[in-house]
């Protein structure tokens, strides 16, 4: 009911109910966070972090008003108030990976790369099988130009998950990168083969139309393959 009133804008009546919930419930910090909520989709950002503060004043574990009290934060301009709230929750949940991947964001928007990597040497070591903290980890070897480092950690996702759909279309694309486009190719046909329709196709089209000859095969769409041109080797 407070989702389809929120959805339709109908902050009024959104506000009310929760009130209404409170009466009833009134040391539970969900209604607090819920308020939180509605306050944050108006654009009231004050009223929000007083509404989480509110509810975490009464669960200081309440992992989604830490949550939302972040993103307020962040949105509000003190990324410093967001770092901690995220530090407080991966202190109380070791295997919050979203978190964990936030605390690395910012470390990078800081230009803090040590501690970026730190952050997710830290999620990996938390949950060895997940492939989130590994996927950006990846991401993040990309965005620094070390490839052979990107593909390590590629390799390793594709240990966990051999037809891991995300980690195929990083490895097409660190295959791209680095210039090896027979190879992309390759891998992006095989991501195809094993999804019928790529993620990331754009990538896909892209290696085929680097190659120094373009050999289009049957199942090429034809609107595709008229964007191709080929390109010359030098």
């Amino acid at each position: 009911m407070i989702a389809a009133l929120v959805r339709s804008a109908k902050w009024e009546e959104a506000l009310a109910l929760v009130d209404a919930l409170g009466k009833k419930t009134p040391n539970s910090p969900s209604v607090s966070f819920n308020r939180g909520q509605i306050l944050a989709a108006r654009g009231d950002l004050p009223g929000a972090q007083a509404a989480f503060d509110k509810a975490l004043a009464i669960d200081p574990k309440f992992e989604p008003a830490l949550l939302f009290r972040a993103d307020v934060s962040l949105a509000r301009g003190n990324p410093e108030a967001a770092e901690k709230d995220f530090e407080t929750i991966v202190s109380q949940y070791p295997d919050h990976m979203p978190a964990y991947i936030r605390l690395a964001q910012l470390a990078t928007d800081r230009e803090s790369d040590e501690d970026a990597l730190a952050w997710l040497d830290r999620a990996i070591k938390a949950a060895p099988k997940d492939a989130l903290p590994r996927m950006a980890l990846a991401n993040f070897r990309i965005s620094q130009q070390e490839y052979k480092e990107a593909q390590a950690v590629v390799d390793g996702l594709l240990q966990l998950s051999v037809d891991n759909p995300d980690a195929l279309a990083l490895q097409g694309e660190i295959q791209s990168l680095q210039g090896d486009i027979s190879s992309a190719v390759a891998t992006y046909r095989k991501l195809v083969d094993i999804n019928n329709v790529s993620p990331s196709p754009i990538n896909f089209w892209r290696a085929l139309c680097m190659q120094p000859t373009i050999r289009m095969a049957p199942s090429l769409p034809r609107k595709e393959a008229s964007n191709c041109r080929p390109i010359r080797a030098s």
